[in-house]
């Protein structure tokens, strides 16, 4: 077997690795990923197989079977940035299908090239390091080439777009999938421009794949798209906070923070006991919370928790709302004093009326005018 052939074993082996891992990880996006790492298994494995085989007809026939991974991964992979910019309403079946036509027309003509040439005019065996086929590619494959480009552009466009309109912790996540987008794209211009003997992409890939899965374990990247970025501005009074499926707290903002404490960020919501006692419970039972609190600092909120689901009725998130209600329950207490006020006033008033009118009573009773008068 050719040594150049061995990382590509281990490439296809850690990626069906991902794969398993990611099915067992409970998730409402994790088929996105596996098909995504069984693509890039199918492409290593495809690929270490075609540069171990002596027999051109062999390493044709294994060609072909990399074009399974190849055609599909663009194609999944923009699947799983629309999830996690929030635009998965976008993954309809006809969208898919429209999607899937190019990949599909290549696939089929892929395995019919011998009538046709449109994706190889010529196939040529050659030794470099070692025993490669040097393909003059027809007009079809240039158009695959260029859709696949597109797709994985696209998804790299919104990843930017998410990354520059993020807020704090999801800088991170979308800059761990900007890596993820720009590995396989790296990998394959070294390839097509000539710098690279082998194609790099599918080591590309499984770099993506290895983020993914580290963002699973530090971000829990695909059970948390951006939940509610847009409301986590810094200048808002209300304390806005939001947290994973699992009740840890993903992102907060400063006025939040200034609340619970500035280190709570990726802590369960299990740490703010002291907001209310029976917060971690609404959280983990996925209960919506309506409750008004008064904190140690003498300050009261309205408390509102808020169970979050994606368009496919997925639990997706938290919502914590901190409203800062102090001065309107300062104007309430005013209030309620102004009014015993005038109870006690009026109460007072009343009080001295019945004692006027008693005593005059009394002495009518004690004095009666006689009779005739007048």
């Amino acid at each position: 077997m050719q040594i150049y052939a061995i990382p590509l074993l281990f490439t296809g082996i850690i990626a069906i690795a991902l794969a398993i891992f990611s099915y067992r990880y409970p998730s409402p996006y994790k088929v996105y990923f596996v098909f995504l790492m069984l693509a890039i298994a199918d492409w290593s494995f495809g690929y270490a197989m075609e540069l171990a085989s002596i027999e051109p007809t062999a390493k044709l026939f294994w060609t072909k079977i990399q074009y399974f991974g190849i055609v599909s991964a663009p194609i999944i992979w923009l699947a799983i940035v629309l999830q996690y910019i929030g635009r998965g309403k976008l993954i309809t079946k006809r969208n898919l299908i429209l999607l899937s036509i190019i990949p599909a027309i290549t696939i089929l003509l892929v395995w019919t090239n011998d009538m046709h040439h449109l994706i190889w005019r010529d196939i040529k065996l050659i030794q470099k390091p070692f025993l490669l086929l040097d393909f003059t590619y027809g007009s079809w494959a240039e158009v695959h080439t260029v859709y696949a480009y597109v797709i994985v552009l696209l998804a790299t466009f919104w990843l930017i777009h998410t990354f520059i309109n993020s807020y704090h912790i999801y800088r991170k996540q979308a800059g761990t999938l900007m890596i993820a987008s720009f590995a396989p794209l790296i990998g394959n211009a070294l390839y097509v421009f000539d710098f690279s003997d082998i194609d790099l992409t599918p080591f590309g890939f499984l770099i993506s794949g290895i983020a993914i899965a580290w963002s699973f374990l530090r971000f829990h990247l695909l059970d948390v798209m951006p939940i509610a970025r847009n409301a986590l501005i810094e200048n808002m009074r209300d304390g806005v906070i939001a947290l994973n499926k699992y009740c840890h707290i993903i992102s907060a903002n400063p006025s939040a923070q200034k609340i619970i404490g500035y280190d709570k960020i990726g802590k369960s919501i299990d740490e703010l006991t002291h907001i209310h006692p029976k917060l971690a419970d609404y959280c983990h039972n996925a209960q919506e919370m309506h409750e008004e609190i008064t904190l140690q600092n003498g300050k009261n909120y309205e408390m509102h928790l808020t169970p979050l689901y994606d368009g496919y009725n997925n639990l997706i998130g938290y919502l914590l709302i901190l409203h800062d209600i102090t001065e309107r329950k300062k104007a309430e207490e005013e209030l309620r004093k102004a009014y015993e006020k005038i109870e006690k006033a009026l109460e007072r008033e009343k009080e001295f009326k019945l004692k006027t009118a008693h005593y005059f009573l009394n002495k009518l009773a004690r004095n009666p005018l006689p009779l005739g008068w007048g």
